[in-house]
């Protein structure tokens, strides 16, 4: 029966249909997964640099009480292994260990020739980047940081010779199984394939400021330095979705710091005899 005071049937009150939309907060589930992983993703970049410069401090104690006898160059490459293996390798493997995930979460299996010929082509495209921003840079009269490695090698040539193996099978590695093959794919979970590529590149370019110095390198140096490893960053990031294999950004980075290594041993060893060179054409 329809009252006669409400023939409507109405009561006053709200159905599911009608009601006002529920107002979600500032903090949505999206965006709190966002902000988990990425707070992930710093904690686990920074935490590798911490382990690697506690391991490293507790090698320079070792080998200053045993009194090895180590060459300068000899133990600038001893001093780096700690960094690289405890702290950026290490951290990556205690996180798949302590959060059960396994080495199949990083995505790395044997290439297959095609995806050598994309690792070989990034590298290529990754000197090309750095050749264009260097060549502008300079142009405008700027120039970027250096790294504390170059400015190692500026005093003792030899260690460029030895951080050509030691990038292919240390550097490259270590560097890539953390940043690429963790912190991206952690991720890519919450921002996306892209989102996630550009977020890591961002980690990843962050927390290498104090092997460029910091804020004392100046800061449009450290701005140009940080925007070169960005592009390096994105291009390792954006092969290793491509090819969904771990080997792949490896290769290209290992390789293309070994590049670099050869062409900075060149100019340090025979920089007379290029300038000279370079006079005649």
């Amino acid at each position: 029966m329809v009252d006669d005071e409400n023939p409507d049937g109405y009561d006053g009150t709200e159905t599911d249909a009608v009601r006002s939309p529920k107002r979600e907060g500032f903090l949505t589930d999206e965006r709190r997964e966002k902000l988990g992983d990425l707070g992930i993703a710093v904690g686990l970049a920074v935490g590798g640099m911490g382990v690697g410069l506690v391991a490293t401090v507790i090698v320079i104690s070792v080998v200053a009480v045993a009194d090895l006898g180590l060459s300068d160059t000899a133990r600038n490459i001893v001093l780096m292994l700690p960094l690289q293996i405890g702290g950026l390798a290490g951290t990556a493997v205690a996180f798949l260990w302590i959060t059960d995930r396994g080495f199949g979460y990083v995505r790395l299996r044997k290439p297959s020739l095609k995806h050598l010929g994309i690792a070989f082509g990034s590298i290529f495209a990754m000197l090309a980047a750095v050749v264009a921003v260097t060549v502008v840079i300079e142009s405008l009269g700027q120039q970027a940081a250096d790294h504390a490695t170059t400015q190692q090698i500026e005093s003792d040539p030899r260690l460029a010779l030895y951080m050509v193996p030691l990038a292919l099978l240390v550097i490259g590695p270590c560097e890539e199984l953390l940043f690429r093959g963790v912190i991206q794919t952690k991720l890519t979970e919450s921002f996306g394939t892209r989102g996630g590529v550009v977020v890591a590149s961002v980690v990843f370019s962050a927390v290498h400021v104090p092997s460029y110095g910091g804020l004392s390198a100046g800061l449009n140096q450290l701005a140009i330095t940080l925007g070169v490893l960005f592009s390096l960053a994105i291009i390792l990031g954006a092969v290793y979705e491509k090819t969904d294999n771990l080997a792949v950004p490896i290769v290209a980075h290992g390789f293309y710091n070994a590049v670099l290594f050869g062409i900075t041993y060149i100019g340090t060893q025979y920089a007379d005899e290029l300038e000279q060179a370079t006079a005649v054409l």
